[in-house]
């Protein structure tokens, strides 16, 4: 995310996608769920995002004014148009600006929604780039930015609670996760503070927005074990559950 046209064309989050062989494809994990829980592998709400964020920038291709009245704007925001909050994951700066984020959303995306089904994913995706947004508000209330970066980083943030939760019962595949996310994150953090110019708010509360919502509505397995006390398998029991696929 960004404040100029300079900015727009630098994706921090595209060093995800060196990360994505840990995440693109999941790895078998011999776990029997219960209680209509499922691991699929799977990408419909990466696949609905994605078009969605190509037609955003072909629309702002045929209209261009689509950028000013959809951009992130503190001002507007306070003024009522709530929609600033969302708009702006399908509006980008450029062609290079949403070809690094499409690549780390695809990176990223069907990982964590093998976990937790297109519906939750999709909630995450808006809570965290709303998150970011507000985040960049507080920070810079007059600044202007489009892109879906705070977006995907909520993501990565929902993705590091799910494996730091289940440490436990995934094992040697937590850590291998953890550990990427732990040296992109610090990745994009020093590239954001040294190349200036770059919304690290908008990140940062993406990141964080995402992480509280898998905290609260994320996959939480629970062993369910038969009378001897023996593991037969696992039920996810979300703090908070939605009537999401």
């Amino acid at each position: 995310e960004g404040t100029n046209e300079r900015t727009m064309k630098v994706c921090l989050l595209c060093s995800y996608a060196l990360v994505a062989g840990a995440w693109g494809v999941r790895p078998v994990v011999k776990m029997t769920l219960r209680g209509g829980a499922s691991l699929k592998n799977r990408a419909d709400a990466t696949n609905v995002i994605t078009g969605a964020t190509v037609v955003g920038g072909l629309a702002q291709v045929k209209w261009p004014g689509l950028t000013r009245l959809g951009a992130k704007h503190g001002p507007s925001i306070m003024r009522g148009q709530w929609w600033r909050l969302w708009t702006p994951l399908a509006l980008h700066g450029s062609l290079p600006h949403i070809a690094c984020n499409l690549l780390s959303l695809r990176s990223v995306g069907p990982a964590l929604e093998s976990w937790y089904g297109p519906g939750r994913t999709t909630a995450v995706y808006l809570v965290a780039g709303a998150a970011g947004n507000v985040a960049s508000c507080v920070a810079n209330v007059g600044g202007i930015s489009v892109g879906a970066s705070g977006a995907v980083a909520g993501l990565v943030g929902a993705l590091g609670v799910h494996y730091a939760r289940h440490a436990d019962v995934l094992g040697g595949q937590s850590r291998v996760v953890l550990d990427s996310i732990s040296r992109v994150i610090l990745i994009n953090a020093v590239i954001g503070i040294t190349a200036g110019g770059i919304d690290n708010w908008a990140h940062l509360g993406g990141l964080l927005g995402g992480a509280a919502a898998g905290y609260l509505f994320g996959c939480r397995f629970v062993p369910v074990r038969d009378r001897w006390g023996r593991v037969r398998g696992y039920k996810d029991k979300p703090i908070i559950r939605f009537a999401l696929p």
